[in-house]
Parts: C-alpha cells; structure tokens; sequence
C-alpha cells in the first residue's frame, strides 16, 4: 500500500478487497466539499480504480463502477450532506 501525505488529507491505493484494488481517501480536518470528494473519485478513476472509499473521520462514502453493468454507479454511506447514492446517481446521468 502506498501513502501520500498531503497537507490537510491521506490518499491510499491498492488496497485489495475481494481480488480488486480499492482507491481511498480520507480527509483530514475540514469536512471535504462535494466537489472535492467528486474530484478524488475522479483521480482513482483515472488510476484504473472501480471501487471507492472517501471518508472524513468516522464518516464515508464508497461507490462501486460496474456491478450491474459497465458504466453503472451503485453509492452508499454519507460525509455530512453528501450521499453516496445520489453521487452515484449523478455519476449514472453523467456517463462517468
């Protein structure tokens, strides 16, 4: 597992679970903006990552790309108001 330390959060990859990578993220301080949480699953996306999970203190998020269909986002979990489902709901609208 790799671990880069940047000011206010920790970013780990290659986590495995269940014979996948997972990308994390946890945000440390501050509670994270939407568009923060949106852009770290942006990163792990372009890292080849399917699987998500983004937390701030005991509070997470995960989201799964491709579990009932190639570009279909299951979510769950909250950060504050932020909703994994919906994440991935807008992600499904997107095409991301």
């Amino acid at each position: 597992m790799n671990d880069y330390f940047y000011p206010s959060n920790r970013v780990s990859e290659g986590v495995t679970i269940r014979s996948s990578t997972m990308y994390e993220q946890y945000f440390d301080g501050r509670k994270p903006s939407e568009n923060q949480v949106i852009q770290a699953i942006k990163r792990g996306l372009s890292r080849g990552h399917v699987q998500f999970e983004i937390s701030w203190g005991e509070n997470m998020v995960t989201l799964e790309k491709g579990r009932a269909g190639v570009n279909t986002w299951h979510g769950w979990g909250w950060i504050k108001n932020i909703s994994g489902h919906e994440l991935a709901e807008q992600f499904n609208r997107e095409g991301i």
